[in-house]
Formats: C-alpha cells, structure tokens, sequence
C-alpha cells in the first residue's frame, strides 16, 4: 500500500479530533490571549457532517493516519484550509503536500481558481514549506499593542470623511500600486457606493488629514471586528486598520496614532494592520511597536 489520501470517515474521528487538539495546544502555548486552552470539539463533529467542510487523511504504507486537512468552502470563491496537520514522526515525507493536493482538487471540482489559508507568524517551519508547495503570501497581519505609543500626536486637522470627500478618497486609493494588489477588487472599499457606505456604518471609520486649504492630504479607513468566544478562539474586539494613505511618515505617523488612541477609547483589545507583503510599510510599523502577527497565502491553479 502506497501513501494516499482520502476523505475521511466517521471512524477516522477519534485521531482527527487527537491531532487538531494538538495543533490547537500548539497555537495556545504561543497565543494565550488569542486563543482558548481548549479545542471545540462539538464544532468538529457538526462541522463534518456539513456539506461545506470536507476532512481529509493521508494513509501511511501500513493504513496508519498520519495527518489532516480540514478545508471549508467558501462557497463562489474559493476552498479555504482551516487546518493541516501531520503527525510529528511523519513530517518531511510528503504527506503534507498530499494532503494540499485534496484541497487544489476540491478547488477544481467547485470551478474555482484558488485555495487559500492563514498561518501565524510564529510557525516559520510551516511558511517555507507553503513556500515550497508553490504558495505565494497575499497579506501580512501586524499588531499593535495598544497600551503603548511611539507615534507622534496628532494634529487637530484630522477629522472624519464626508460624503464630499468621496472623489479625492478614491483617487488617493487608486494611486496606491501595493492598495490596488490587496484591495482593488473590493467594492466596499475603492468604489463610490463603497465607502459611501462605510460613512453609515458604525463599525468602520474613515478619516482624512487635510492641509491648511483643506485639501485631503491622508486617508485613514478602519474597521472595528468583534468576535465571540466561539469555542476556539478568544472573545475580543479589535480596531483593524485596512489601509492607510498618506505622501510622508509624518502624515502616516498622525494617523496611525489617531488609531491607536481610538482603539483605547472604545476598548478595543488590539489594532492590527493588512499590508502587502512585499510592503516596506511592514518595515515601517515594526519601528512604531507593531509585529508580525499572521500572513495569508493563496495557492493559484
């Protein structure tokens, strides 16, 4: 018997359950803030019986499982692998790339051009072996600690976007190469409709610095995601900053600290900030206190 993979059965629970447990302790040990001390295992089991999930096995030559993939549909876009996992004895062998090529196929069943995941930073082994399976990073998460500045002040010209600065905000956005990458497909944020909406709603914020003349010099827009405690993850409230357009440091320096002392003022947890990562902003945060907290990467077919 040769090493392959298969979808997993309901027999096959017991050690998917065992090596998710241990991938999660994994995150835990690294992430206690982030993450909860145990697995959600009841989520597991409804997931598996859900057409939208598929659970996969690679089989070593003697029938033993020694790893998981644990994909979602992210049905009209793409497959996302939530998880993937080889045993610690097995890794190295190729099991792990087997276990990706489940994910390509389901990619290929449901018409779609990609499949993606995300990893934290802290797992540097994983990166090079994406890497080395042909993956490309799409985006870098960087987080902040908010309890701590190293920006400047900011100036009293920065105030919240209006309905009449629409058309100076996009062409701002559009002039950025590194937004349009990440971003530039996104209706709700490079189109007229888009961030008209973004000025209503109350979890997102766009800001402006403007000049002496009150020409819009800097574009701050910003989300606030709460998430619940769902079994795995930590409940939190976090002030994501999406992109931030500004010609000098300074200017960037204002609005990144405007930023901060808003995530204090509504209790946020953390910030974190989405670049591309090829972005020398990545550089540029890292100076002002933040670190790398995850990277998404997408396989293309």
């Amino acid at each position: 018997m040769n090493k392959t993979v298969r979808r997993a059965e309901l027999g096959d629970m017991p050690e998917i359950i065992r090596m998710l447990e241990a991938l999660h302790q994994m995150h835990y040990d690294h992430r206690p803030d982030l993450v909860l001390d145990t697995l959600n295992v009841d989520e597991i089991q409804e997931n598996f019986e859900n057409e939208d999930y598929r659970f996969f096995v690679s089989i070593n030559e003697t029938g033993d499982i020694t790893g998981i993939a644990y994909l979602w549909n992210y049905v009209g876009y793409f497959i996302f692998v939530k998880d993937l996992y080889v045993d610690p004895q097995y890794r190295g062998q190729g099991y792990g790339a087997l276990l990706l090529e489940a994910a390509k196929q389901w990619a290929v069943e449901e018409g779609y051009s990609t499949y993606q995941l995300g990893f934290h930073y802290f797992n540097q082994k994983a990166l090079g072996f994406y890497e080395r399976v042909g993956m490309k990073k799409t985006k870098c998460t960087l987080e902040f600690n908010i309890s701590e500045s190293k920006s400047t002040s900011p100036p009293p010209n920065i105030r919240a976007a209006e309905s009449a600065d629409i058309e100076s905000i996009i062409a701002l956005l559009k002039s950025e190469s590194d937004f349009m990458r990440m971003y530039g497909e996104s209706e709700m944020l490079v189109s007229e409709r888009g961030i008209d909406m973004a000025l209503e709603e109350d979890d997102r914020g766009l800001c402006v610095l403007t000049d002496s003349t009150d020409k819009i010099t800097a574009v701050l827009y910003y989300i606030i995601d709460e998430f619940e405690d769902d079994g795995n993850w930590a409940e939190a409230k976090v002030l994501r900053i999406l992109y931030i357009h500004a010609k000098s440091s300074q200017e960037h320096d204002y609005l990144v600290e405007f930023a901060r002392r808003r995530a204090v003022e509504i209790n946020c947890d953390r910030m974190e900030v989405e670049v591309h990562p090829t972005d020398t902003a990545i550089d540029y945060y890292k100076r002002l206190g933040a670190f790398e907290q995850s990277y998404g990467m997408v396989y293309t077919l």
